[in-house]
């Protein structure tokens, strides 16, 4: 004889309130505050142990610009467009970029007049040091600027924006990249980020709490 089935498929009310309690409280227990263990009384401060300047690597493209009181050389390294009137008299001329530069493989870059120019592993201070040098044989008075085209940072997963962004400055901090990236949505897990960088043919990750200052 079969027994009688009393369950009519209908969720009883009492269990539909504690599944919901249940849900609330778990969120509830989520620290979505960033550095929340910060003392909310009290100013903290904590040196920059870890800034590491940016250096020159394979596959890089650099801006490199040079100018100088004579229009003629400005043109000769800067492949510009001279404007009308210009001449070797009065200020530095100004000067317009085409293109930027490749990185090769070998960290060598290939400058017009100079020829291939090793600069992987160089800060930007280090390659404007020794493009000035290299140039000088070539021009007096002159200024040499390098800056970086694809210094770039991409932000995936639980944030509102996700991309890739370029980075205009050269330096950049996690909380600046998730800013950049429309915040962490609240089903990001602060606690858990994942840090990943790419250094001399290295990829190196981390794990970071954004929850401890």
């Amino acid at each position: 004889m079969k027994q009688k089935n009393n369950f009519s498929g209908k969720v009883p009310s009492k269990l539909i309130a504690v599944i919901i309690a249940l849900v609330i409280t778990s969120c509830a227990q989520r620290n979505l505050v960033y550095f929340s263990d910060l003392p909310p009384s009290q100013n903290f401060e904590a040196p920059v142990k870890n800034y590491v300047q940016p250096t020159i690597q394979p596959d890089d493209i650099i801006s490199i610009t040079v100018s100088s009181l004579n229009p003629e050389s400005n043109v000769l390294f800067n492949n510009v467009i001279l404007p009308s009137g210009a001449n070797s008299g009065g200020a530095i001329a100004n000067t317009k970029v085409t293109e930027g530069y490749q990185v090769d493989k070998s960290g060598f870059i290939n400058f017009p007049v100079i020829g291939k120019i090793m600069l992987a592993g160089l800060t930007k201070e280090q390659a404007i040091e020794k493009m000035t040098s290299e140039i000088k044989v070539q021009v007096k008075n002159h200024i040499v600027n390098v800056r970086f085209l694809n210094f770039k940072v991409t932000v995936i997963g639980e944030v509102n924006n996700p991309s890739t962004f370029l980075v205009a400055t050269e330096k950049i901090n996690v909380l600046e990249a998730l800013g950049l990236a429309g915040e962490m949505t609240e089903f990001g897990r602060r606690e858990n980020v994942l840090v990943i960088r790419e250094q001399q043919g290295v990829r190196r990750t981390a794990r970071i709490n954004l929850n401890n200052k």
